[in-house]
């Protein structure tokens, strides 16, 4: 008698702490739509408040002593290659300076300029699956491809508005997210992510675009931003509704997952000067971070009160208007938990493929790299 109560115990204890932590406890919906999977996540997560979110630093890059390399002005992007070599694009010194994985200077590619292997305000970069460096120059408007060794392979220009890059595994082609947003005043487009040929060429294009309101001249569009993972696909992640599209390199449409968050409300209608009609987002998704086991981070920027304010006026950029949360993601798409970012530790950028973390701070107003240990503890 004895053994079948300790038995019916034994399951009793496995079904509360175990059940409780399997798909069933989540309370979203997930419903298909011509083959694609359309994850709805409610404002509760899976994952406890227990959880908390962990970082260990194991390395600082910036301001060693008598050394430029070591010196950065402007970090704008940060990636990692398999070898676990650092690179980080500086905008402000339009230059792209290498690492190795303890932090170590390799080599410096481009100086300011408009030739060959020269850069003017690069703000995005990838990495091609064959070494190759991609970077995004707003100031050249064009498209550079680089070896390792700081040689010009191709460049193109790009036809619309761009600030996101990614590379197509399959073929070394280009993505560029492009918004009306971003455009002309008359003109609107039909799709939001553009692929080019290394010649320059669209060759496709895809993904509507999602309206956020009438501006004064058109339609004014979302803005998003193109993270890829460590699996065959990619995300699209538009900033404010709370949406994330994710793609194949085939360019199919394969999931959509959405959440509702307390801080997501509709964009805010701001007159500009000379009665020009914009709309603002109070709360967005900055961009996200993916890992190499399939979860993922969306980076939640939370502006003040004061911040449309000063943006009407034209002052947005003399303030720091924001705070920043984590909202992450299991693989399939399932909110586990938001984490809070304190007002004084740096925001992650990128999770390289060995799952370490690496920010941007600040000491004495001089950027340095950061990298860490990344773990979610009780």
């Amino acid at each position: 008698m004895l053994n079948k109560i300790l038995v019916i115990i034994n399951i009793i204890f496995y079904l509360f702490f175990y059940g409780c932590s399997n798909d069933n406890s989540w309370k979203g919906t997930i419903e298909t739509k011509n083959g694609v999977k359309y994850i709805h996540n409610i404002e509760k997560g899976l994952w406890g408040e227990s959880k908390i979110l962990t970082l260990k630093k194991v390395l600082s890059i910036g301001l060693e002593k008598d050394d430029e390399n070591y010196i950065f002005a402007g970090i704008r992007d940060i990636v990692v290659d398999n070898t676990g070599n650092i690179y980080v694009l500086d905008s402000k010194d339009n230059c792209l300076k290498i690492f190795n994985k303890n932090g170590k200077f390799i080599k410096i590619i481009g100086k300011k300029g408009k030739g060959p292997s020269e850069l003017l305000g690069p703000i995005k970069m990838a990495l091609g699956p064959d070494g190759k460096i991609y970077v995004l120059e707003v100031g050249n408007r064009r498209i550079s491809v680089l070896s390792f060794d700081g040689d010009l392979l191709y460049s193109f220009p790009y036809r619309y508005s761009s600030s996101e890059l990614i590379v197509n595994k399959d073929n070394g082609h280009v993505f560029l997210f492009s918004s009306s947003q971003t455009y002309n005043q008359t003109m609107e487009l039909e799709n939001v992510i553009y692929e080019y040929n290394l010649k320059g060429k669209i060759v496709n294009s895809f993904g509507s675009p999602i309206i956020v309101g009438k501006s004064t001249y058109k339609n004014q569009h979302a803005i998003a931003h193109l993270t890829p993972s460590y699996n065959n696909f990619f995300y699209c992640a538009f900033e404010n509704p709370y949406l994330i599209r994710i793609y194949n390199y085939k360019e199919e449409l394969k999931r959509v997952i959405t959440r509702k968050s307390p801080l997501f409300s509709e964009p805010v209608k701001v007159f500009l000067g000379g009665g020009l009609l914009y709309w603002v987002n109070q709360s967005e998704i900055a961009w996200i971070v993916s890992f190499p086991d399939g979860k993922f981070l969306t980076v939640i920027r939370e502006k003040e009160e004061f911040y449309i304010e000063k943006f009407s006026t034209g002052n947005s950029q003399s303030i720091n208007p924001s705070k920043f949360h984590y909202d992450l993601f299991d693989s399939e798409g399932h909110f586990l938990k938001t984490f809070v970012v304190k007002q004084d530790e740096p925001i992650i950028m990128f999770i390289d493929s060995e799952g370490y973390a690496y920010t941007v701070s600040h000491d004495f107003q001089i950027p340095v790299v950061e990298k860490f240990i990344i773990t979610f503890d009780k």
